[in-house]
């Protein structure tokens, strides 16, 4: 008998009525993802008015479950993505919840990206790595989706390679690991939790939150869903974090990527961030 998947969603959420559209879209997909799913918002918004809306992102389904958590008084605004930490610990304390996803308010995170991560944490879970994913965008002019966070073409000849040939697959790093969530099952989740990378003081670099003029927040954000990304990283290896690579056809999962649903980047005319083509051959050679 297979065991029953409980998922928990957190999403750090700055109240911009604007984005709530979005942030519909992002909640639609939730139901749909595996047996039981429960997501809990986190906003800095105190007002029932905007409360509610927040709490009317999805139709009513009976896998899933929605919940808001405000922050109202926070010493600065970056550090809403650190307040995810503190649910999931109680949260892990119930042994009913299997797997644990943190995301940003604006990814369209879907079943295929959650099967995706099961399969493939099974195929390299003895390596110390884990899978990931990739944020892409869909560039209209070019017709084409594009990888956010890649401002090169992918290249396997800096990195380690772990190959699964009987599966038609290999796992790699990226250049740049960053993928605006991370998800884990309870052992990783533990792992993290025990981790100095849990602990905001220890790894949150909150002293640079108003003073790197070329990072808005100093990176404190990004550092929150990093997690175990750089703790005890596996030798010949740059990051716990790793792709999976489709190897007779040489081209990255599909299934890794999540949609960043503003195309923002890809769009930006100044922008290094969403130029290379998603399906682009991976180099290995």
């Amino acid at each position: 008998m297979e065991e029953a998947v409980k998922l928990l969603i957190v999403i750090a959420f700055h109240f911009n009525p604007e984005k709530i559209e979005l942030l519909k879209k992002v909640g639609s997909l939730h139901p749909a993802i595996t047996d039981q799913v429960e997501c809990i918002v986190t906003t800095n918004s105190v007002k029932s008015s905007e409360l509610d809306e927040i709490m009317h992102l999805t139709p009513k389904a009976e896998n899933y479950k929605l919940e808001v958590v405000s922050f109202p008084n926070l010493p600065h605004p970056w550090l809403l993505p650190w307040g995810h930490k503190q649910i999931v610990k109680e949260k892990f304390s119930d042994p009913s919840y299997t797997h644990f996803l943190y995301i940003e308010d604006d990814m369209g995170f879907n079943r295929m990206n959650f099967d995706y991560w099961l399969e493939s944490r099974e195929l390299i879970k003895d390596t110390g790595l884990y899978p990931s994913f990739n944020r892409v965008e869909f560039n209209g002019v070019r017709n084409l989706w594009v990888l956010v966070d890649q401002v090169e073409p992918i290249s396997a000849l800096e990195t380690g390679v772990i190959s699964r040939s009987n599966e038609n697959k290999f796992f790699m790093n990226l250049k740049n690991p960053y993928q605006g969530l991370f998800l884990y099952d309870r052992e990783l989740m533990l792992e993290h939790i025990n981790s100095y990378t849990f602990d905001i003081n220890k790894y949150g670099r909150v002293d640079l939150i108003d003073h790197n003029p070329e990072w808005p927040g100093g990176g404190v954000a990004e550092r929150a869903n990093f997690a175990l990304t750089f703790d005890s990283i596996p030798s010949g290896f740059t990051s716990r974090s790793a792709v999976c690579v489709i190897e007779n056809l040489g081209i990255l999962d599909p299934r890794s990527f999540v949609h960043h649903l503003p195309n923002k980047y890809t769009n930006l005319d100044n922008s290094c961030f969403g130029r290379v083509p998603a399906l682009q051959p991976v180099i290995r050679c």
